[in-house]
């Protein structure tokens, strides 16, 4: 039978299995008309067609590159890029895809790539300036737009309105956008519309199973958990996380994100814990899904844990691993080398590990301010400040500054002092148009700098300093009064011009006598009066002064009432009072009596003679109680 005859019918049933959509039937039928032309074009790109929704890439990259058809090869751009993007080659796609002219399925496709090649910032490009300008609202194109703007380095407010936000898709990945914002009570409320959107959407779908159901409501609850979690709820966090460990869904790395999020927040304790679930947070199918950002976070999590669990070696294996995936360097590691040095050998005389890590680390503040502390810790003050003084723009702030000046201080350098104020000063200075507080700033390093030069008797360099930046004082008094008393000791006519700028009425006000008081004004004694004053402290100090009789208060006895009158027989004793009770034998019993014949308190009763062995008896008693 001749081609011409075959391939109407073959093309008749390829239309067919097309319009059923069954792409193993159409991929045969296909290859039955190119084994009859090689040279059908129509079907050569239905059977690469089949192969891609079929998922067999490596079939449909091996048929485009063993085939040519001229000029028509150029239309098979799109399918190969997107071959390519499948099989993760992302540069080779993005590459491929550059050749062809752009339309909307291609940009959404190299914006696709970008998202995958983790270069948020350009994805962002592509979908504001190239798709936004469409007419027509795509669902998935903004999903995908929330997910990079949520992932990029740099947070900024979303171009979306909130308002146009229908599917749970779309409401889940806003609430990313508000957590890297630190909207964190905003993002709690999407999600719980993300959640209740959800169950409404797949519930009504019979295309949904319960399966699929609770994965997509795993990933919301972490999200929900993590917001949970930077807003200081760490008891409800760690209850949602444990929900979902326990459920065991399909989607392996939301358990590995949810097991991570444990370790953070067990830090140091619970460490048996924690060492079970970091097994479960790097398996190889939830590693996949992760980003590079994730998977250095699940490494660095492992690597210190090892460290707090004493196992060094093991530590150092997983930092080999860390440093591998942080190929641009991540400021974290550095820190682990010093915290695995500090377990192994103890820190000591760190000097020089330190300022190394400060020479490659020198733009991060959070590195500058570790090695700092550390330096502190280790009393090794002038490395501490010379860390801070090499971190610019920290160096320049008027806390660490006056930090800096207070340690050199203390060690007596003061050139060093005077640097520090000048580079403040200049960094200031050359910032006065950027921000609003640099004004502010530069003029407290202004009296700071000059105040200190009076206190060295520098009274030259204090006046230069006052006059170079006398413009940003205007009505200042304090300034003034900083010129005046400097100008005193090497311009009197300088200081009686600045005097003369004051208001006369305020100056006449001024109480002389209580200003020579202030604790801040110098004070200006001559040696003999000093030695007169310490000569009088002496003399006071040998004469002692009298003591002052100080009148005590009579103690009243307790119970005491005014009312009645004292007990005659208060001074005497107890047992001599005549209303006492006294002991007395009878039967072997004690009974206890009033004396018959009460006497008054000042008489005293008749002692009668005792007979000889009444006294025998006495001593026998005396001297048991002594031998007792």
């Amino acid at each position: 039978m001749a081609t011409q005859d075959v391939l109407p019918q073959l093309y008749q049933q390829l239309n067919i299995c097309t319009g059923t959509d069954d792409y193993v039937r159409s991929r045969k039928t296909a290859d039955q008309i190119l084994r009859a032309d090689p040279t059908q074009w129509d079907a050569f790109y239905t059977k690469l067609v089949c192969y891609v929704h079929e998922s067999n890439f490596e079939a449909t990259l091996r048929n485009i590159s063993s085939h040519n058809f001229g000029d028509k090869s150029k239309e098979l751009a799109f399918i190969h890029a997107y071959t390519l993007y499948r099989l993760n080659r992302h540069q080779d796609a993005l590459n491929t895809l550059s050749k062809t002219e752009y339309g909307v399925r291609e940009l959404e496709l190299r914006a696709q790539i970008l998202y995958k090649m983790e270069r948020y910032e350009d994805a962002m490009a592509v979908y504001q300036h190239k798709l936004s300008q469409l007419e027509d609202i795509d669902s998935d194109r903004l999903v995908n737009q929330l997910a990079a703007i949520s992932l990029s380095a740099t947070p900024q407010e979303c171009p979306i309105k909130s308002d146009s936000l229908d599917t749970y898709e779309q409401l889940y990945n806003y609430s990313g956008v508000l957590l890297s914002t630190g909207a964190v009570p905003l993002a709690l409320e999407f999600l719980d519309k993300a959640e209740s959107t959800a169950v409404t959407e797949m519930t009504q779908d019979p295309d949904y199973s319960m399966e699929e159901l609770e994965d997509e409501m795993s990933a919301i609850r972490v999200q929900r958990a993590y917001a949970l979690q930077l807003a200081g709820d760490m008891k409800a966090a760690n209850q949602i996380y444990t929900q979902i460990v326990k459920k065991r869904i399909s989607d392996h790395s939301v358990s590995a994100v949810a097991s991570n999020n444990i370790i953070s927040i067990n830090k140091d304790k619970d460490i048996f814990d924690s060492r079970k679930r970091i097994k479960a947070s790097t398996s190889d199918s939830a590693l996949k899904k992760m980003t590079s950002q994730q998977r250095s976070i699940v490494h660095f999590n492992k690597c210190l844990l090892a460290i707090n669990t004493n196992q060094i070696e093991q530590a150092r294996n997983y930092l080999q691993s860390l440093k591998k995936i942080e190929k641009n360097g991540n400021e974290l590691v550095p820190l682990l080398e010093l915290s695995i040095q500090r377990k192994n050998e103890g820190l000591g005389d760190c000097r020089q590990s330190l300022l190394d890590i400060l020479s490659r680390h020198r733009d991060s503040p959070s590195i500058s301010l570790t090695l700092a502390q550390i330096a502190l810790s280790t009393r090794q003050f002038e490395l501490c400040c010379e860390i801070i003084c090499s971190s610019s723009p920290l160096c320049y702030k008027p806390s660490f500054v006056s930090f800096v000046v207070a340690a050199y201080f203390k060690f007596g350098k003061f050139d060093k002092i005077d640097e520090v104020l000048d580079n403040a000063i200049n960094y200031w200075y050359s910032r006065k148009d950027i921000e609003e507080k640099s004004i502010e700033y530069l003029k407290k390093f202004v009296c700071h700098s000059a105040n200190f030069r009076l206190q060295r008797n520098c009274y030259r360099e204090a006046g230069e300093l006052l006059e170079k930046f006398g413009m940003y004082f205007q009505g200042d008094r304090v300034y003034s009064h900083l010129l005046i008393s400097t100008f005193a000791s090497i311009d009197i006519t300088k200081a009686e011009k600045v005097l003369s700028t004051l208001d006369q009425k305020e100056i006449k006000k001024v109480d002389v006598a209580e200003l020579e008081k202030v604790q801040n004004l110098r004070q200006v004694i001559s040696k003999k009066t000093a030695l007169l004053d310490k000569m009088s402290k002496k003399e006071d100090k040998s004469v002692k002064p009298k003591r002052k009789n100080k009148k005590r208060k009579g103690k009243l006895p307790k119970n005491y009432n005014p009312d009645k009158p004292p007990d005659p027989e208060r001074w005497l004793p107890l047992r001599e009072r005549s209303y006492n009770k006294k002991l007395k034998k009878k039967g072997g019993r004690k009974i206890y009596a009033r004396s018959p014949n009460p006497q008054p308190a000042s008489e005293k009763p008749e002692s009668k003679p005792l007979s000889a062995n009444q006294r025998k008896k006495q001593q026998q008693q005396k001297s048991k109680k002594k031998g007792k």
